[in-house]
């Protein structure tokens, strides 16, 4: 049945979706017959309520009375309609989601070390490395912190005890306190760094917060004097007008409890311990906002909500990065304490829990559910009075996604569990992607006992889980999204010695593979017959090591190297900063930096945390001329070439274009354009493709859908160096809406009405059956021009990127999104998108359709939601060179940060 995964890769979104390699296909439909045995069994138990439920919706369908004029429906539009997929029922879309969601499971890479370790012992990995609470009786009786990495390399033992925070690495480095006292009954503070060495720091230092983005914030005492500092990873003390002295204080005000805190939209929270209020901080340390407020949050959104000091009470309140008064939420609350039914800000909203009322930055209520969290990239997680589970919702609160959600063992502040990963941890046992999509259960009947934590930046987490191997065990340890264990923990040595021939297969774990069109299930392991059992993590552990013995070459260039004198190169210790600096020649562009080797931004775009040996290059491209006017209006033929093809030869498509020589063509875009560049096509008549693999249609397939494309915008035409003339325009968004696999015969190599049933479910499942590609900057050739007429033929096309200009599609540029079951790939618009076509003077000003109709939308909501968001893309759209261009100084290093910013 799971064959139709391959086959969803569609040429609907072929446009934006490149094919598969044969390799690729044979290997899905090779895996089909197996997924198949597995899951037809449940499927068959659906398939009359599915059916019935088809039945109801086609019975209860109005036909479409809206048609072309001199068009009609032909039979083949009748019989696809039949085809059309119903809205499932929430129990449906539970039932076959959880036949696919990952759950924990060993595989033959897992490495394991027999060690009593509770789920609460064992932190969420940072920088790729995790703590272990682990027993060590050459030290004392108390449990230890060891380091191990994701890889199951065996970093430190345990020997360390907390400084002040639970450790965990950041920037490369930990804080931590020895476990044993030395020969002076002293317990030192060292830092500890991802490569095994280690920095011992001064005695006086008695304790210290974690590093946030490279910053600590530590306590100390020698002689009669106290008080507090900043630190970075070497140990440096930093921003000296911040330290703060006790000479005369006592030991209370020397506390790092009000500690360091994460640099967020530019702004560091800090606390003042002589004035006894909290401010903010910016970038460079320097103090943005004054201490001034009872506490605070961290920016989210570009917004912060405080407790203001205010005349006899105080009071919540967001404020922006300014620190001006934004909106005060409804709700008395003298503390953070009692402000936690308040969320942070994102969307412009905020949400209410108490009422889960949503209100905006007037502090005016907008939306309101029974249920309701904050919104998390640009999705949030809803359900109404009566509804059986929870809805995903975007920033317009169209309903994207119904989830397999159907109650929270805890308070919904608590349940929902946001991580950097992009995903939400759910009552310790359910991973959701922001969208909605089911990733990951741990608490489902396989495993049993099952809880998962909140997963890190790199995609892991921690994890307990009881399996069925060489006897039943509990594991504890480390998972990724996929659901595959990477390290374990048990207290039985039986637990890692099983026949790995025989691991516990779990229920159809889903292993995403982000540059694959598809999600590949995982092969059986082909292992020769022994009993060895799991991997092993054992010998001594890597640190510690001295730090001052290893460095670590550093090569920071420009590309092309003529474009600008670039400074940062060097020898480096680890964890070290790398600070790019110098100036870019004239006629330069900064564009981007490429970073492939042993860094990590610092959260700044100029400066680099030293992993190991490298080398950074500075992209550039050169300054371009402002598009001449071009005047005209042209209209040529798309039938026979390569993307009418894609579309089986839509008849009567066109290209359009009209330029205006004053800047005076006024449209959605703004009064004074140069112009308009668009397919003409009528988007209420659906259009049919086929699978494609190789470059070749698939035989037996088919697949229809809406196809609406965005007007663009005509900048104007250039001339380049070697003679060459184009046209420049900005836009190529493509809306495919109503995407569906149709059932085509019987055959063995057609799509049966089964697997088109269950392909179509997935198109809904993970949203794209609304399918788009997204704008960006272009230029087109003009060739063979006609000085009298002006008539042309249009080139090849190309995208601007960091790089410059390189060939529409080119695979630098793809970008990828990652579904449950399918991976959308946008590629953008293709070099070979109208060549060929001869463009043909034309009478101008003809009338355009801006927005695609209403009718080619189930919802009405839907429809509302796309024309909005249209609206704000002509309004708003900026091309990627004009942006990067206003970005621009003199400094490198300021431009960097400023392109970080906007990232």
């Amino acid at each position: 049945m799971k064959r139709i995964v391959a086959y969803t890769v569609i040429a609907a979104v072929a446009l934006a979706i490149p094919a598969i390699s044969e390799a690729q296909l044979s290997k899905l439909l090779k895996k089909a017959g197996k997924v198949k045995e597995k899951v037809e069994k449940k499927v068959n138990e659906t398939v009359k309520s599915i059916n019935s439920a088809l039945e109801g919706d086609n019975s209860s369908r109005k036909p479409d009375d809206k048609t072309t004029s001199g068009a009609g429906s032909s039979p083949a539009d009748k019989a696809d309609d039949s085809h059309s997929s119903p809205m499932y029922t929430t129990e449906q879309l539970r039932q076959m989601a959880e036949q696919n969601v990952a759950v924990p499971h060993l595989t033959r890479e897992t490495l394991f070390k027999v060690s009593s370790v509770s789920l609460n012992g064992i932190s969420t990995p940072s920088d790729g490395i995790f703590s272990v609470l682990e027993y060590n009786r050459e030290i004392g009786y108390a449990a230890y912190f060891s380091f191990y990495t994701v890889t199951g390399e065996y970093l430190f033992a345990p020997e360390w005890v907390s400084s002040g925070e639970q450790p965990r690495f950041d920037s490369g480095a930990a804080i931590v306190k020895a476990g044993k006292r030395n020969s002076a009954g002293i317990q030192p503070l060292y830092i500890l760094y991802g490569d095994g060495s280690v920095r011992e720091l001064p005695v006086s230092i008695k304790e210290s917060t974690q590093f946030y983005d490279g910053v600590a914030k530590v306590s100390y005492s020698e002689g009669r004097k106290s008080g507090v500092y900043y630190i970075n990873t070497k140990g440096e003390k930093i921003w000296p007008s911040l330290a703060m002295d006790y000479s005369l204080k006592s030991k209370m005000d020397m506390t790092i409890g009000n500690g360091a805190r994460y640099l967020r939209d530019g702004r560091r929270a800090y606390y003042d311990n002589i004035k006894r209020r909290w401010g903010y901080l910016d970038d460079k340390g320097n103090v943005a906002l004054a201490p001034q407020y009872v506490e605070v949050r961290d920016f989210s959104g570009g917004y912060a909500l405080v407790i203001a000091k205010g005349e006899g009470k105080d009071y919540p309140v967001f404020i922006d990065t300014s620190g001006k008064e934004v909106v005060k939420p409804p709700i008395d609350a003298p503390t953070l304490q009692y402000a936690q039914s308040i969320s942070d800000i994102a969307e412009d909203m905020f949400v209410d829990y108490r009422n889960a009322t949503y209100y905006d930055l007037k502090g005016q209520p907008v939306r309101k559910y029974a249920w309701a969290t904050r919104f998390f990239d640009g999705y949030a997680f809803t359900r109404n009075s009566g509804d059986e589970c929870f809805t995903a919702v975007d920033s317009k609160f169209v309903p994207k996604r119904r989830m397999p959600l159907s109650y929270l063992k805890r308070d919904i502040v608590q349940a929902f569990d946001y991580s950097e990963a992009g995903v939400v941890t759910v009552d310790e046992d359910n991973v959701f992607s922001a969208s909605g999509r089911h990733l990951l259960s741990a608490g489902n009947s396989y495993p049993r006992n099952g809880s998962v934590g909140r997963f890190s930046a790199d995609g892991y987490a921690p994890f307990q889980a009881t399996l069925d191997w060489n006897g039943s065990h509990t594991y504890v340890g480390i998972t990724d999204l996929a659901g595959n264990i990477v390290v374990a923990f048990s207290k039985d040595e039986a637990a890692g010695r099983g026949d790995v021939t025989t691991l516990p297969e779990p229920i159809e774990p889903v292993e995403p593979e982000p540059v694959e069109p598809e999600p590949v299930e995982p092969e059986p392991i082909p292992v020769p017959p022994y009993t060895g059992g799991l991997k092993v993590i054992g010998g001594d552990p890597k640190g510690p090591t001295q730090v001052n013995d290893v460095t670590y070459q550093v090569t920071v260039k420009a590309s092309p190297v003529e474009a600008a004198n670039v400074t940062g190169s060097g020898r480096y210790h680890y964890a070290d900063t790398v600070k790019i600096g110098g100036t870019i020649n004239d006629g330069w562009i900064l564009t981007g930096i490429d970073n492939k080797d042993s860094f990590t931004l610092s959260g700044k775009g100029s400066e680099y945390v030293v992993r190991g040996n490298g080398e950074i290059t500075l992209l550039f491209v050169k300054e371009e001329e402002a598009p001449a006017a071009g005047k005209g209006a042209f209209e040529g033929s798309l039938t026979g070439m390569a993307f009418n093809e894609q579309l089986m030869g839509i008849p009567e498509m066109k290209i359009y274009l009209e330029m205006s020589p004053d800047n005076s063509y006024s449209s959605p875009y703004g009064e004074n354009t140069a112009g308009v560049f668009t397919i003409i096509n009528d988007p209420e008549t659906p259009v049919k493709s086929q699978l494609r693999s190789m470059g070749a249609p698939k035989e037996g397939s088919l697949v229809t859908f809406n196809f609406f494309p965005v007007p663009m915008k005509v900048l104007g035409i250039t001339r380049t160096d070697d003679g060459r003339q184009w046209l420049v325009f900005d836009g190529g968004c493509h809306i495919m809406a109503n995407t569906r696999v149709v059932s085509t015969g019987a055959k063995a190599n057609d799509v049966n009405a089964m697997e088109a049933l269950m392909a179509n479910l997935m198109l809904m499942f993970d949203n794209f059956d609304a399918a788009s590609i997204s704008p960006a900057h272009y230029r087109v050739e003009m060739l063979d021009i006609d000085p009298a007429t002006g008539e042309f033929t249009f080139g090849e096309l190309q995208r601007f990127s960091p790089r410059g200009w390189v060939p529409g599609g080119d695979p630098s540029i793809v970008s990828y999104e990652q579904g449950f079951f399918i991976t959308k790939v946008d590629r953008g618009l293709t070099s070979d998108f109208v060549k060929g076509v001869r463009m043909k003077p034309v009478s101008g000003g003809r009338q355009l359709l801006w927005t695609p109709p209403a009718s080619i939308y189930g919802e009405p909501t839907m429809a509302e939601g796309v024309a909005q968001s249209l609206g704000q893309q002509y309004r708003e759209f900026a091309n990627q060179y004009e942006i990067m261009k206003g970005l621009n100084v003199r400094s490198i290093n300021e431009t960097l940060d400023r392109l970080f910013k906007v990232r």
